[in-house]
C-alpha cells in the first residue's frame, strides 16, 4: 500500500514511480493501472485524486495533470481506479506525448467510467520523470484518510 493521506488539505503523493532518464523512445507506451481506497471519511468532505507526471518530486502542484477524479463526496471504502495509456510521440528535452485515461470516480461504483484524452504535452525524456498518484482532501480532519493500493506502471518500447 502507498502512503496514507490523513488530516491534511495539501495535495500529497500517495504513490509514485520514477521513469529513468533516456528510457523512453518515440513510440514508447506507458501503461498505468492504479486503484486506491478512502479508508475513513468525515461528513460531506470531498477527495480529489490525480495522476501526474513531472521531472520533480517537490513541485506536485506544477506537475502535468494526466487524469483525475472530480472533487467527490466519498464514503468509507469507496474506491478510485485509473486505467491510462501515455504514448510518447517525440523524444528529447522538448519531447511530446499524448494520453488516454479511463477513470472511475469514487462516489458511485455503479456509474460509468469517465474517459479523458490528454492532448499533446511536453515530456522531457532526457531526465527522470516521476509518475504520481496524488490525493487532496477538501477539509482537514483526522477522520479523512485514503491510500493507494495498486500502482502498476508498464513501459513498452517498440522494437528497433
Amino acid at each position: 500500500a502507498g502512503s496514507a493521506l490523513t488530516n491534511s488539505t495539501d495535495e500529497t503523493a500517495l504513490t509514485s514511480y520514477t521513469i529513468p532518464a533516456n528510457t523512453l523512445v518515440a513510440g514508447s507506451t506507458i501503461r498505468v493501472r492504479a486503484a486506491g481506497i478512502a479508508t475513513a471519511t468525515n461528513s460531506d468532505d470531498t477527495l480529489t485524486v490525480k495522476l501526474k507526471l513531472d521531472t520533480s518530486a517537490t513541485a506536485i502542484g506544477s506537475a502535468e495533470l494526466i487524469a483525475g477524479t472530480g472533487a467527490v463526496d466519498v464514503a468509507n471504502n469507496d474506491i478510485y481506479e485509473f486505467d491510462t495509456m501515455i504514448c510518447v510521440r517525440t523524444v528529447g528535452s522538448g519531447g511530446t506525448a499524448v494520453a488516454i485515461s479511463s477513470v472511475h470516480n469514487m462516489d458511485a461504483p455503479a456509474t460509468a467510467r469517465i474517459s479523458d484524452l490528454k492532448g499533446s504535452f511536453t515530456l522531457d525524456t532526457t531526465v527522470a520523470n516521476l509518475l504520481q498518484i496524488t490525493g487532496t482532501w477538501s477539509v482537514q480532519s483526522t477522520n479523512n484518510s485514503c491510500r493507494s493500493d495498486v500502482f502498476v506502471v508498464d513501459i513498452v518500447n517498440p522494437s528497433t
